[in-house]
This record gives C-alpha cells, sequence and structure tokens, in this order.
C-alpha cells in the first residue's frame, strides 16, 4: 500500500535591522493573518516596523505517511527593508480658528521627503472627535475628508460635528507613502 506524504511549512524571522524589527510570527492578532505554518506567510498592514530590514525563511519538510519520519527538508529564504516614514516637512494650516462647514482651511504640506526618492507621498487628512484637552473621544468615529497624491496644498472644511461629539473638535493629519498597485 502507498503512503501518503506529509508536507508541512514554517516560516521564521533569522534576522532584523533592529529590536523594533521583532516579531512574532504566531500573532495572527498583530503580525500575520494565517500563522508561521502555511505555505504563504500573509503579514498584516504594519505589522513590521518602519524602515527595518527583514530576513524570513521558509522550511518546508516531508514526513512521509504519519509524519513519523522526515525523509527530506529544504528551505529558502527572502529579505527586504521596509520603507521608513516620510521626513522632513511641515504642516501650516491657515486659518488657524474656523467654524464647521462654513471655513475653507488651506493645509500646505512643505518638504516632506519619502525615504523612497522616486516614491511619490500620498497626503491624508482625517477628522476625529477630541476632548478640550485633544484626547479623543471614546468611542469617536475617524472620518476621512481628503486624499491628495502629488501635491502639497489641500483646501478643505471640516464636518458638523454629530450631536454625540464633544463641544471641541480637532482633526489629525497622517501622512502616507503611496504603496505601488
Amino acid at each position: 500500500m502507498p503512503t501518503t506524504p506529509s508536507i508541512s511549512y514554517e516560516w521564521a524571522l533569522v534576522s532584523t535591522s533592529s529590536l523594533a524589527g521583532l516579531v512574532d510570527l504566531t500573532d495572527s492578532t498583530r503580525v500575520t493573518l494565517n500563522g508561521p505554518v502555511h505555505p504563504s506567510l500573509v503579514l498584516r498592514s504594519f505589522g513590521l516596523a518602519s524602515g527595518s530590514s527583514y530576513m524570513f525563511s521558509l522550511t518546508v519538510s516531508d514526513s512521509g505517511s504519519g509524519g513519523s519520519t522526515l525523509r527530506s527538508s529544504s528551505s529558502a529564504y527572502i529579505a527586504f527593508t521596509t520603507a521608513g516614514s516620510p521626513s522632513g516637512g511641515r504642516i501650516t494650516v491657515l486659518p488657524s480658528q474656523g467654524f464647521a462647514m462654513r471655513t475653507n482651511f488651506m493645509i500646505s504640506l512643505e518638504g516632506w521627503t519619502s525615504p523612497l526618492q522616486n516614491d511619490p507621498l500620498t497626503y491624508a487628512l482625517y477628522w476625529v472627535s477630541c476632548d478640550q484637552t485633544g484626547v479623543v473621544d471614546a468611542g469617536a468615529s475617524v472620518t476621512l475628508l481628503h486624499v491628495a497624491s502629488y501635491t502639497t496644498i489641500v483646501n478643505t472644511t471640516l464636518p458638523f460635528p454629530s450631536s454625540s461629539s464633544s463641544s471641541s473638535s480637532r482633526w489629525n493629519m497622517l501622512l502616507g507613502r503611496r504603496v505601488p498597485g
């Protein structure tokens, strides 16, 4: 009677360039979508440290029928560096105060550079409700207002706070690197 081979897969982090780059491949809530024992390693967004180098290995083993005897094993490696965060710029907002739905704010995003010099930046403006000290309200929703590529000037008005929002509403600006698609 022929035996059915038992193939197993195991991904491992072989090396990283920084302590911030250490990852637990068994952590399917923060790092991976499928864990370290599948043919493909699927990493979650933001699961790896910005600007860090990584080397992963995949070991494939054939244990024969029942998995009791190792017949063969082979490993492959992949190394890469994650993109770093944008740097060197400033954000200017004019006017510095205004009213929801009435005031047109001009947001200038000047001097930002991508670690990958020929990789364009995408700027995203989000609005979120905060208390008087700037702490985000419990249960506050984040609203995307504007996304811009290849431009450093954004003109926008802010939405009217919902009735559940506090009396002081603020917005946050996030900068990101466009991922080639």
